[in-house]
């Protein structure tokens, strides 16, 4: 959906409920609030696969568990504050994640490669866990898998 007056859209994401603690974690962090569940890394990411409208920086994100179904729960808002596409590869000799170099310089953090940064935080414990929950959701086979990463 577009907001008319200023061309932003206003997205609603989905979280499956292995993820909804560390989402309402990502909420209260940028809120200054307490974590809701001490112990669970916040999520303020998330990678998706391509959209029709892409989600933009600045576009208010609505943040969900359960859409389509009598269990949903708002979990937050939030604003996108940057977003960049990924790939990832399910290759004969390995899976790999792709970004641009300007992308992998964004997400860099002392002592950790950039693609565990990624996967840690997108609520996962390191890149392989991630990899193997990304061809197994998405299908992953020999063709690459497009999609960007979205942060609040």
């Amino acid at each position: 959906m577009r907001d008319g007056k200023r061309g932003a859209s206003v997205p609603s994401l989905n979280f499956q409920p292995q993820f909804v603690p560390a989402v309402e974690n990502g909420i209260d962090q940028l809120g200054g609030l307490p974590l809701r569940h001490p112990g669970v890394r916040a999520k303020r990411q998330t990678i998706r696969a391509l959209r029709k409208v892409p989600i933009k920086v600045g576009d208010a994100l609505h943040l969900f568990t359960g859409m389509r179904t009598p269990k949903c729960r708002r979990l937050g808002a939030a604003i996108c504050v940057s977003a960049w596409p990924v790939t990832i590869w399910n290759a004969a000799n390995g899976r790999f994640i792709s970004a641009s170099s300007e992308t992998i310089y964004q997400i860099r953090d002392d002592g950790w490669d950039w693609e565990t940064h990624l996967a840690v935080a997108d609520g996962f414990d390191d890149e392989k866990s991630m990899l193997e929950w990304f061809v197994r959701t998405h299908r992953i086979t020999s063709q690459p898998w497009n999609g960007r990463v979205t942060r609040w």
